[in-house]
């Protein structure tokens, strides 16, 4: 075998490494946070969006009579109005979007625990979806941030390795 076939081999050697390094659960959970972190920005500011990798759209519009009831309720988050349309009410629902499940190479995120009232956060997002205000989707551009974030991540580790200079 020649010395570059060797050199060419350490390469993809380290690059292996370096492959699973990026799928590795520490690197996947950082992935969801900011995953989860986009999503919840997104929703605080009242859009959501229908369908993975679609366009973010407006939630839907609260009706008159619960925009009343909100007016009246004691306990309505700091980062909302009465009459805003973004899954604020309490805040509990967005607050408890969280990493469900993580492996090399696949992160499962969404809603979960008991509210206050009792009620399971994961059925309240159901419901909110029922209602035509689906918040726990990536947008094309959220994606597209995610995956700059991953590049980077991914970059760094390269040049850790001494791959890129």
């Amino acid at each position: 075998m020649a010395k570059t076939d060797l050199q060419i081999n350490n390469v993809f050697k380290k690059l292996g490494g370096v492959l699973a390094q990026a799928k590795n659960r520490q690197q996947m959970k950082s992935i969801a946070e900011f995953s989860i972190n986009l999503i919840v920005k997104r929703t605080r500011l009242g859009y959501g969006v229908r369908e993975n990798l679609g366009q973010r759209s407006p939630l839907r519009r609260l009706s008159a009579p619960y925009i009343k009831a909100r007016r009246g309720f004691g306990g309505l988050a700091e980062s909302t109005t009465p009459g805003k349309s973004n899954l604020t009410r309490t805040g509990q629902l967005l607050s408890s979007m969280q990493i469900i499940s993580t492996r090399p190479g696949l992160t499962v995120i969404g809603p979960r625990g008991l509210r206050r009232d009792g009620k399971r956060n994961e059925k309240i997002a159901e419901y909110q979806a029922d209602q035509g205000r689906m918040f726990n989707k990536l947008s094309l551009n959220e994606y597209n941030q995610i995956l700059r974030y991953y590049r980077k991540t991914f970059g760094d580790l390269l040049r850790k390795r001494r791959l890129l200079r």
